[in-house]
């Protein structure tokens, strides 16, 4: 029997690596993180401008580091009457999730309606050292940004406070 090809997910977020884990449970690939590797690669500078470009600069580099066709994924919050705040520096705005939360939620103080309108966007890469050739692909949730947080013990990160419209949760 042929061994299946390793596919590494190039993330330390828990909750991001957990999640792909799920979607990729039937993908023809032996699943591998970074924590799974035998040497830990230092972690790159994140120079992008876009989720896109950080997405394909982490894949490339991982793949590059590992060997290992590798899956990276970068996502931002994008509040519309913030001229997109935070956006591609979602992670980067706060030093924990709650911190997060907290510096959106004052930022739309006192705003209401179509004011909290958001969308959280993802862009996924996935890099082959080999052909040395990278894709990215994206996707958008419309929602809004709740007025406090939601009691949810699911999601991590902006979860408890954005409320898609899509999925109506």
């Amino acid at each position: 029997m042929m061994e299946k090809p390793t596919l590494l997910i190039a993330s330390t977020n828990q909750g991001k690596i957990q999640e792909m884990q799920h979607f990729l449970n039937d993908a023809p690939f032996q699943i591998t993180t970074l924590q799974d590797l035998r040497e830990k690669i230092p972690e790159p500078e994140e120079n992008g401008e876009t989720i896109e470009g950080v997405a394909l600069e982490k894949a490339a580099y991982y793949a590059k580091m590992s060997g290992c066709l590798t899956l990276a994924e970068d996502s931002g919050l994008f509040i519309d009457s913030l001229h997109g705040w935070p956006g591609a520096k979602s992670a980067r705005i706060g030093d924990a999730s709650a911190a997060r939360i907290e510096l959106v939620l004052r930022a739309l103080d006192g705003r209401i309606g179509d004011e909290r309108r958001a969308s959280f966007r993802s862009a996924v890469a996935v890099s082959d050292p080999v052909e040395q050739t990278s894709c990215v692909s994206t996707g958008v949730s419309p929602g809004y940004i709740l007025e406090k947080r939601a009691n949810d013990k699911y999601g991590f990160d902006y979860d408890p406070i954005f409320f898609s419209t899509e999925a109506g949760k």
